[in-house]
């Protein structure tokens, strides 16, 4: 063989080998780009695990073409490949961690959603029948009048009431009526207690104490001394 026709084909062999290292790192590349989509796609979930294999394959079938010719190349392009997959393998399972992560979290998030519109309504509704404290009084005196079995006899008479004390607390309104005989009535008049609901409901009732006709209220009690001094005094 003449040297002109060795040179051709040590050309045409060192062509050959440029080209298969050629393509080899493009295949490479390209097996590369998958992993980093893979990585991508454990950020933000874009790709899908479909399109991550048929990537890594075509890769690989592009390695396993282009490095045919030559067995070392070949084992290398294989190594080359396993370690891909190993990475591709993991960031898969990246990417199953992070989607079960959000997807309880998303979970987490409707839960207390639903937590929160459920408290919400519960204070709309109680904001809509809740009471003022001037109908709290009113109230109390129409159940009294209304429920007199609890005054024992004095209920046979005809009784008047009136409202002597009104409070708001944090849950209940506390309201004192006193009720006596109606007409003249120099005696101490009755007294009860009544808790109630913010939205009018009657939560306790008690009887204090019955009219008493034959001892004068307390502040008239006071004024009677006062008034027998000024008279000894005049």
């Amino acid at each position: 063989m003449g040297h002109g026709c060795v040179e051709v084909v040590m050309r045409t062999r060192w062509i050959g080998i440029s080209r298969a290292r050629r393509s080899l790192a493009a295949a490479l590349l390209t097996v590369g780009a998958g992993v980093v989509l893979t990585g991508c796609g454990a950020i933000g979930g874009a790709p899908t695990e479909g399109d991550l294999e048929a990537a890594a394959g075509a890769a690989i079938s592009a390695v396993s073409s282009a490095t045919s010719g030559g067995s070392v190349e070949l084992e290398l392009a294989q190594q080359q490949v396993g370690t891909l997959e190993n990475q591709l393998s993991g960031f898969k399972d990246e990417l199953k961690t992070t989607r079960e992560a959000l997807a309880t979290a998303q979970a987490q998030v409707n839960k207390s959603e639903e937590q929160l519109r459920s408290e919400l309504m519960v204070q709309i509704e109680e904001e809509i029948n809740r009471i003022s404290l001037e109908r709290a009084r009113l109230q109390a005196v129409q159940y009294a009048q209304q429920n007199q079995d609890v005054y024992g006899d004095v209920a046979t008479q005809q009784l008047v009431w009136e409202v002597t004390s009104a409070q708001e607390q944090e849950e209940f309104y506390y309201v004192e009526i006193h009720y006596q005989p109606f007409g003249v009535f120099e005696g101490t008049p009755g007294l009860e207690e009544f808790i109630m609901e913010k939205d009018g409901t009657i939560a306790f009732r008690q009887v204090v104490s019955q009219p008493d006709a034959t001892s004068a209220p307390a502040a008239q009690a006071e004024q009677e001394p006062s008034e027998e001094a000024a008279k000894k005094e005049g």
